[in-house]
């Protein structure tokens, strides 16, 4: 049986997706794409992971 995550992290999304880091982040700030940003209080940085049903619909919505 194999799992099909609901979250991935951008690296995992660039190899199973085959999208360049820059496309994902430009996505991300666009707000085509869905993601959480894991991190403790006070921090300024954390771990992103991606929403990969967001993920999917992108790439259907854009499927020709």
């Amino acid at each position: 049986m194999r799992l099909r995550p609901e979250f991935v992290t951008i690296e995992n999304a660039v190899k199973v997706f085959a999208l360049g880091g820059t496309n994902l982040f430009n996505l991300i700030k666009e707000g085509r794409i869905k993601t959480v940003l894991l991190r403790r209080p006070g921090n300024s940085s954390g771990r992103r992971l991606i929403f990969v049903p967001s993920l999917r619909e992108f790439l259907m919505k854009n499927l020709q």
